[in-house]
């Protein structure tokens, strides 16, 4: 029998908190035995979930004691952490977005093609019943020829970090490295290579809270993406083809189909398998079934389902965001002109 994997957790933050780390403790591949954060007492409580670990304020003593480790840190610490481990030999999985501009994201690329250890990054929607759901549909073609596509995601932010970096420019802030990462990535998974064609948001200044993309496929394909932190959008992904128009959610198991003749639906949530390794239903056990495909992407297990999104897949990532961010436009803010609220 294979040992574990030995594990360390660097930042020690709410996600690893609220979701690597139980993540972990429902799953035996892997033996947490450091958890690494510049304040202590992060660290400390972390460990004290798991026996035989150990609290540490330094990543930099790592290497010869772990096999890998998640990097959960803010936006933008990440790619310097991850590189300086996949340089050490230690396998990465890098919370997104795996770097804040292209030149960081190919350097970390070169360091997972260069050595002995794999990088993956933490693309968690992938694990989405609904959004491998969409991504077998087309690959099967039972909505026919794709017409277009649209994501609407949207909510009052509500995430209770112990950092305010999401609300930093300077440090990846704000909603397009946060969930737009996130959706970017998701339209990557089904569609291939995307590229932008047009970005708004409402930023003067600050981060932004709201943005509209409009994306093309390399079949022509064109869509959107709304993003918002202050509204409740539909929260779903639409995809319309001539056979059928594919509404799934990503945090839920829920899925609408509707035939094109406008009379027959057919909603319902989506199901997978026991092992996590066809999707998971609710977003804490979508960590347990990243952690399952991880591992036996780590022990280059031919059976696993697929593989991990990879420094190819974060670099892209990154890509497409800096493109959003070179055609940046204001996006329309009526109330700001002097019109009258409905």
């Amino acid at each position: 029998m294979e040992l574990p994997i030995r594990l360390a957790i660097v930042g020690c933050g709410t996600v690893a908190e609220g979701f690597h780390g139980p993540a972990l403790r429902g799953f035996q591949g892997f033996a947490p035995v450091v958890m690494v954060d510049r304040q202590l007492h992060r660290a400390e409580l972390l460990k004290s979930y798991f026996p035989s670990c150990v609290a540490e304020t330094d990543f930099t003593t790592l290497c010869g004691r772990v096999d890998a480790a998640i990097v959960a840190l803010p936006n933008d610490l990440n790619a310097m952490v991850a590189t300086r481990l996949l340089q050490a030999g230690i396998s990465v999985l890098v919370e997104k977005p795996a770097a804040l501009t292209v030149e960081s994201a190919r350097e970390l690329e070169t360091a997972a093609v260069k050595g002995r250890a794999k990088l993956a990054v933490g693309f968690i929607r992938r694990e989405a019943l609904g959004v491998r759901m969409a991504k077998a549909c087309l690959a099967s073609g039972m909505l026919g020829d794709i017409r277009t596509f649209s994501v609407e995601d949207g909510y009052a932010f509500s995430w209770e970090g112990v950092s305010d970096f999401r609300f930093d420019g300077t440090r990846g802030g704000g909603i397009l490295f946060d969930i737009g990462s996130h959706v970017l990535d998701m339209l990557t998974f089904w569609f291939g290579d995307i590229r932008i064609k047009r970005f708004a948001d409402d930023s003067r200044g600050g981060v932004e809270t709201n943005a509209h993309i409009v994306a093309e496929t390399q079949a022509g394909i064109s869509g959107t993406v709304e993003l918002s932190w202050t509204r409740s959008l539909r929260n779903t992904a639409r995809i319309v083809g001539t056979r059928g128009t594919l509404d799934v959610e990503w945090y839920r198991s829920g899925a609408h189909l509707a035939l094109p003749n406008g009379l027959h639906t057919l909603s319902g949530e989506v199901t997978g398998d026991r092992r996590l390794r066809g999707g998971a239903d609710v977003f804490p056990t979508m960590f347990l079934a990243q952690l399952r495909r991880w591992h036996a992407w780590l022990r280059d297990d031919t059976a696993a389902e697929a593989r991990m999104a990879d420094a190819s897949d974060g670099r892209r990532n990154i890509e497409l965001i800096t493109s959003c961010h070179a055609m940046r436009e204001q996006m329309a803010q009526p109330w700001r002109n002097g019109a009258t609220a409905a």
